[in-house]
């Protein structure tokens, strides 16, 4: 936020006030909340052959991969929450200036015409619509990591379990 001789600057966007006031809430009252897995690297090969790694690596492996899922998820919730509030300021804002050149116009417009009107007349709705649009590609990018994390994470815990099962069959 910023600062004007030594004040917080009053926050305009109701977008963003909202947002603090969930976050805000969320931190006062949630559970703690993941951190970004520090030592884990920046990026990892996950192996061609999983049967070929030795138990404490595929074990390690496991712990990594939930580690980056959970926080994975994290961000998720995030991104979700800053799309669902920016998604309803806009939609207000868009439809109140809709509703405002509809009554100024003495025929009924298409929906589309009169959203075109409205980004055209106000540059705040149309760069929120960009805005709108990278947050959405945000939120798609970080469920497909997500699920990718999910299906290592899934194939580990499988050759854990294999490995596990064929032991206890060969001391039967």
């Amino acid at each position: 936020t910023e600062k004007e001789m030594g004040k917080k600057v009053k926050e305009t966007s109701i977008y963003k006030q909202a947002l603090a006031r969930v976050v805000a809430l969320l931190n006062d009252s949630g559970p703690p909340w993941p951190q970004k897995p520090a030592d884990y690297g920046e990026s990892y090969e996950f192996p061609q052959d999983i049967t070929s790694l030795s138990p404490k690596y595929l074990g390690r492996l496991q712990s990594r991969l939930a580690g980056w899922e959970g926080y994975t998820q994290y961000l998720l919730g995030r991104a979700d929450v800053e799309l669902a509030l920016l998604q309803n300021s806009y939609d207000i804002a868009l439809h109140e200036k809709m509703a405002a050149l509809q009554n100024g116009g003495s025929a009924c417009k298409l929906k589309s015409t009169l959203t075109a009107e409205a980004l055209a007349a106000v540059l705040e709705l149309k760069e929120a619509t960009y805005t709108l649009a990278e947050k959405r590609a945000v939120v798609t990018l970080l469920k497909s990591q997500k699920s990718i994390y999910d299906t290592q994470r899934h194939a580990a815990s499988r050759e854990q379990s294999r490995r596990a099962d064929e032991l206890r069959h060969r001391l039967a």
